[in-house]
């Protein structure tokens, strides 16, 4: 019976010293809710070169009992990511009821890590002997960036000029730089600014030793840059075309803990500017528009008035039509026909396109506008040329005069001394010009003179003789009395 008794005595015993051992704690775990959140920036091109400036969010803990002695560990769940990623937190709860630590992100073990999802979710569970687990949900918001200065603009900046008109208009864009380089800055590489840009960030400049200035970036929004032009001069240098130029950024204090590779460091901002030329204009190579040419014509039958009217651009070429007409004082209304020649085309309209080396347009007249004409008769041939938004005017005004007299011969050509009555002689010759022939109201047009003379160099107009132009080849001259004896005498 003793020793029945003695084992029961050790099942209780056993029994007690079981029930002891059990902490029976519960661990909850909160960040303000219900998961954590850890914001990271990962710069590609950056190798393992990262911001150092990681994010991190505070973890509260707390035991419903002290768990005293235990060694209660927090694991870290989510895959291998989420290993690299996070650390800081506490792994051994000890004997405290509760606590807080701070779960770091590494934005250096992001270049180590396989990211392939965004947010990443990790789950940390706090656990031990005989204590009912707490978990957290931790959110890593993985943030890529192709490197660490990033801009708004994320298409060229154009920009067109025309060859002596108004500068182009200024335009700006956003510099940025992760949230976490909240003292990082910029520089401008002065190298790739081309003569004729300005390039103007916003604040203040910072001197720098490698005679650079840098610009501070104001985290979330950004440093505002200016691409403006100094001045036409500068423009006024560059030939028509297209001209590219990509200005050049660099990070500067991104981080003091890493050294970037320049490429990841750097951001180009691509600048298109479009230079035309000088809006072109037409003109006419003969002269001014409205010009009236006046031009003697001396009356010929072999050669006739072939002027030319020359359409010419500024610089790019410029469609026109050319139209012509002729006027004639006296109005000769049956011959009043003008054309235009350009190329193999013969018309009163004609289509052409002026060069800069101009465009001649042949003016045909009828010959019937000269022939058989008065004398002071003018001629008037005006082409008129639209194009390029300009209306020109340019005009041939053709004066009607006669050909120098020819004297072929003279009948009688000698006679006995007379003493009283005319002498009557007959001249043949070409060209002679009667007052018949003459518009009325012409001036320095006069019908054919005849002057006696013993020499050449001895020739008078005899005042009281009378000349009849009977045609162009012939003259019947009355030569009185009285002149007869000093032509002898001479």
């Amino acid at each position: 019976m003793f020793r029945q008794r003695f084992l029961k005595y050790v099942f209780v015993v056993l029994a007690l010293a079981l029930w002891a051992g059990t902490a029976n704690a519960t661990i909850s775990m909160s960040a303000g809710g219900s998961t954590a959140t850890v914001n990271l920036t990962y710069a590609l091109g950056g190798g393992a070169a990262q911001p150092s400036a990681s994010d991190a969010s505070t973890v509260s803990w707390i035991s419903s009992v002290a768990v005293s002695g235990e060694a209660s560990t927090a694991l870290l769940t989510g895959g291998a990511t989420c290993n690299k990623l996070l650390t800081g937190y506490t792994t051994n709860i000890g004997a405290a009821a509760s606590g807080t630590y701070i779960v770091t992100g590494n934005d250096v073990q992001l270049a180590l890590a396989a990211v392939t999802v965004t947010p990443l979710v990790c789950t940390i569970t706090m656990t031990g002997t005989d204590v009912t687990p707490g978990t957290i949900v931790i959110t890593v918001n993985i943030s890529v960036v192709a490197q660490p200065l990033t801009t708004t603009q994320t298409t060229p900046l154009y920009f067109a000029y025309q060859t002596g008109g108004a500068l182009p208009t200024n335009q700006s864009a956003t510099i940025k730089l992760p949230l976490n380089a909240a003292a990082a800055a910029f520089t401008v590489d002065l190298a790739t600014v081309p003569p004729w840009l300005t390039v103007t960030p916003a604040g203040a400049a910072t001197p720098q030793s490698n005679g650079l200035s840098s610009y501070a970036v104001a985290n979330p929004a950004g440093n505002l840059v200016a691409f403006s032009f100094p001045s036409a001069a500068a423009l006024a240098t560059l030939n028509p075309g297209t001209i590219t130029a990509n200005v050049h950024f660099n990070a500067f204090n991104y981080n003091t803990s890493y050294s970037f590779p320049a490429s990841s460091q750097a951001l180009d901002i691509q600048i298109v500017l479009n230079v035309t030329d000088s809006a072109a204009t037409l003109s006419l190579l003969e002269g001014p528009t409205a010009t009236v040419k006046p031009i003697t014509w001396t009356k010929s039958t072999t050669s006739y008035p072939t002027p030319t009217v020359t359409p010419i651009s500024s610089n790019e070429t410029i469609p026109f039509a050319a139209t012509c007409a002729v006027a004639s004082v006296p109005v000769n209304n049956t011959v009043n026909t003008c054309t235009l020649t350009l190329g193999t085309t013969t018309a009163t309209t004609v289509n052409g396109v002026a060069y800069g080396w101009g465009t001649p347009l042949a003016i045909v007249l009828n010959h019937g506008l000269f022939d058989n004409q008065l004398y002071g008769t003018v001629v008037t041939a005006t082409v008129t040329v639209v194009g390029g938004g300009s209306t020109l005017t340019y005009a041939y005004a053709y004066t009607v005069q006669p050909t120098d007299p020819t004297l072929v011969s003279l009948s009688p050509t000698s006679v006995a001394p007379i003493v009283s009555g005319s002498l009557l002689m007959t001249l043949k010759g070409t060209n002679f010009v009667s007052q018949r022939d003459i518009y009325t109201g012409t001036a320095g047009v006069v019908p054919t003179q005849v002057y006696f003379g013993a020499t050449l160099d001895n020739l008078n107009a005899l005042a009281g003789a009378s000349v009849l132009v009977i045609d162009q080849y012939t003259i019947s001259l009355s030569v009185p009395f009285g002149e007869v004896p000093a032509l002898n005498l001479g």
